[in-house]
């Protein structure tokens, strides 16, 4: 099972590294929705977090977590995307 989720992960990050290059032009649309991007994923992730620490009983582990792993995907998508 864990094997199954790396592989769909990587999958899924290699599937973003071909549309950041595909649509690597400086123009204002591919920059609209970056800020909602950014801003979704990191709700996202602080809500499973917060979401994981309710079910589990386990105070603040998961939403550190959520918002740890929020900071570091945002820097990565930034520097894919500004690459």
């Amino acid at each position: 099972m864990g094997l199954v989720l790396w592989e769909l992960m990587f999958q899924l990050i290699q599937f973003h590294k071909n549309v950041i290059k595909r649509t690597k032009s400086n123009s204002l649309d591919n920059y609209a929705g970056l800020g909602f991007q950014l801003v979704a994923f990191v709700i996202a992730l602080v809500y499973v977090g917060d979401w994981a620490d309710s079910y589990f009983k386990t105070e603040p582990i998961f939403l550190l977590s959520g918002v740890f792993l929020a900071v570091f995907g945002v820097i990565y998508m930034l520097i894919i995307k500004f690459k």
